[in-house]
């Protein structure tokens, strides 16, 4: 036996079965969520550059949906549901970030493959619209939000919320203020 299976406590079984024991840092969620936690902090603390690299670090943690091989139960998939929404806010929080830190390219591409992923997420597609308008591009903006609008009917059939509609009559209206108040109150 090698030493990792050793450390399969083999003389403890419980209901759910073996235990495991691993630190904090072998368990990618844990370091997931504790990598968060630190740049939440940061945040708070108006040190925003070092956030952006936390939020960096715990999405780079991410190797794909979380649960796809689980079986299909339903407290599995609400639990794989919760912890893949996990990843989605710290994507849009990196983003919010990139965008305030002035990394907006860096924030476009990141929110683009976001939107292209999970394509109902109308907050992720108001992010976009707005680094698009941060980094002088209003009529991008727009097209963005009639993007989201579009993927929104057709995927689920939905109407745009108000968010987005506030988000294109922003960029129509050039109007910068909707645009820095809305990043600041998504914090």
């Amino acid at each position: 036996m090698t030493t990792q299976s050793n450390r399969i406590l083999t003389g403890q079984r419980g209901i759910g079965g073996y235990s495991i024991v691993a630190d904090s840092q072998e368990v990618d969620l844990l370091s997931f969520r504790s990598l968060r936690a630190e740049a939440k902090k940061k945040l708070l603390a108006g040190r925003n550059e070092e956030a952006a690299v936390e939020l960096k670090k715990a999405i780079a943690i991410w190797r794909g949906p979380f649960g796809e091989d689980l079986a299909n139960t339903g407290r599995l998939t609400a639990i794989a549901r919760g912890v893949n929404n996990e990843r989605t806010l710290a994507v849009e929080q990196l983003g919010r970030v990139a965008i305030t830190i002035r990394n907006v390219g860096e924030a476009i591409q990141l929110l683009d493959r976001h939107v292209n992923d999970s394509p109902t997420r109308e907050s992720g597609w108001v992010l976009l619209a707005c680094a698009h308008y941060m980094n002088g591009n209003p009529a991008i903006a727009q097209s963005t939000v009639r993007r989201a609008c579009q993927a929104l009917s057709e995927e689920v059939g939905l109407l745009p919320s108000a968010d987005l509609r506030a988000a294109e009559n922003a960029a129509v209206r050039h109007d910068d203020r909707w645009f820095q108040r809305h990043l600041g109150s998504m914090r």
